[in-house]
């Protein structure tokens, strides 16, 4: 909504925070071992020489924090897969970041408005 103040119309603006799930290659918001074979079809597909693969991932494919999708974010991936426990809906394998304090292997990055 807007409100009229000192003659100006103010607009409250409620800014939009995308969050990515680290391990969530394929962005539907949960990590499962189809998003382990996401990381390496994008893998095999990558070029060196322009820098881009031909399989599209979403940013959660970078499970380790580390900037890059490697075999490192597929090996974290799968030991976070293997350590699940369902009945707690947690693992003891952290993804994400090891140094950011993120417990939850979740990052908001934005704002988006």
């Amino acid at each position: 909504g807007s409100v009229t103040k000192y003659g100006f119309v103010v607009t409250n603006i409620e800014a939009q925070y995308p969050v990515v799930t680290y391990g969530d290659a394929d962005g539907n918001g949960e990590i499962a071992s189809k998003d382990v074979t996401l990381i390496r079809r994008y893998i095999a597909a990558y070029d060196e020489v322009t820098g881009t693969s031909t399989v599209e991932v979403a940013a959660g494919a970078d499970a380790n924090g580390d900037g890059e999708i490697t075999s490192k974010d597929v090996t974290l991936l799968r030991r976070y897969i293997a350590n699940y426990d369902d009945e707690t809906g947690t693992s003891t394998v952290v993804l994400g970041p090891s140094n950011n304090g993120n417990e939850s292997g979740t990052i908001i990055v934005g704002p988006i408005i």
